[in-house]
């Protein structure tokens, strides 16, 4: 159940069938409320706990509630931690978007992070939402990924509430804005939306952050999971179009390499997870600076393969060229092996270095 999605209103209950007066009553109160306003959202929390209570007795002392009561009991519940999680975001998190709601424009439309001269980058401004949203929903070209609005196109809410702000002088954050949007109200937009999953980068714990970690050993390459304990030969001609959304024409897997140097893998959207998260470049350190990332390709220990393929941190040339350069040198790379960036033609190690 996707946390945002707020609940029914008791016309939309009573058609479902649920004919309680009390319970409908509640939420009814609830939706009295005014919802895009960040003050409100504790009376809000308050009419979704006594929406709660009032289901708990709606099924008399020998019943249990309906189950379309516990569906809405259940929604209620995952709404408040929503409004919990928004709550605490911009009190203890972003409290300068609370005075001024457009400090959110400025931080999209900042270039994007560097540092080291330039060795360290950060992700694209166009995808600097999703790593600033709690939830990390897709935020791509500041356009929520998936929300298509009933004209066909994609529903421009990071614009509606900047053009808010700027004709008629609305005085919420952007999250709060959302609270009267289809992705908060309409059930098919709320449903349409995933998250993506955010690892915390700790390299004294690696366990917390459960991805392939890529390592020298003897020869070539292996690849250890912190989480199920394995411990195998780093080979991705398993990987096809069937597993990933991105990687299957190389056989490749997503990869970042960590500002400490540390290489570690993944699948990039995994369709069996369809549905449920996705998984980007951003995922691997929460967002936070790397040297390069894309996509890797392996076999038998050897790089077959590596490009500088990432949307969210579209690596400089150089910033590949030095991941190259540290394979290269401890002797990584397969015969034959190739290099791409940024869609040019792919090219040979040694001639990629050479230029």
């Amino acid at each position: 159940m996707r946390i945002w999605r707020d609940i029914p209103s008791a016309d939309q209950l009573r058609a479902g069938g649920i004919k309680e007066r009390s319970f409908l009553d509640a939420v009814s109160q609830y939706h009295l409320v005014q919802k895009d306003s960040l003050q409100n959202f504790f009376p809000r929390i308050a009419k979704l706990l006594e929406v709660i209570r009032v289901g708990k007795k709606s099924g008399g002392l020998l019943s249990s509630p309906s189950a379309g009561i516990k569906k809405v009991m259940s929604r209620a519940a995952k709404k408040i931690e929503y409004l919990r999680i928004l709550h605490d975001y911009y009190t203890l998190q972003h409290p300068d978007e609370i005075a001024n709601p457009g400090a959110l424009s400025q931080k999209l439309a900042a270039e994007q992070e560097t540092a080291d001269g330039g060795k360290l980058i950060g992700i694209m401004p166009r995808d600097r939402l999703e790593k600033l949203d709690p939830l990390h929903r897709p935020w791509e070209n500041n356009t929520l990924d998936g929300a298509i609005g009933t004209d066909g196109d994609w529903t421009p809410y990071v614009a509606n509430w900047m053009g808010a702000i700027a004709e008629d002088g609305y005085n919420e954050p952007f999250l709060v804005y959302l609270e009267k949007t289809r992705h908060c109200l309409d059930v098919g937009a709320a449903k349409a939306i995933e998250t993506v999953r955010y690892h915390t980068y700790r390299p004294e714990v690696k366990g917390e952050m459960p991805v392939w970690w890529l390592f020298k050993q003897g020869a070539g390459l292996r690849q250890w999971h912190p989480v199920t304990k394995t411990n195998k030969v780093f080979d991705t001609s398993w990987v096809t179009s069937k597993d990933t959304s991105k990687g299957g024409t190389f056989h490749a897997l997503a990869y970042v390499w960590t500002a400490q140097k540390e290489l570690v893998t993944d699948l990039h959207n995994p369709v069996k997870d369809e549905g449920k998260y996705r998984f980007h470049h951003s995922s691997f350190t929460g967002g936070e600076l790397v040297r390069c990332a894309g996509m890797i390709a392996g076999v038998q220990g050897m790089v077959t393969y590596i490009d500088s393929n990432s949307g969210h941190y579209s690596p400089p040339r150089d910033n590949l060229k030095k991941l190259v350069k540290h394979l290269n040198k401890r002797e990584l790379f397969a015969r034959g092996a190739m290099v791409g960036h940024h869609g040019q033609v792919d090219l040979p190690v040694a001639d990629f270095l050479g230029r």
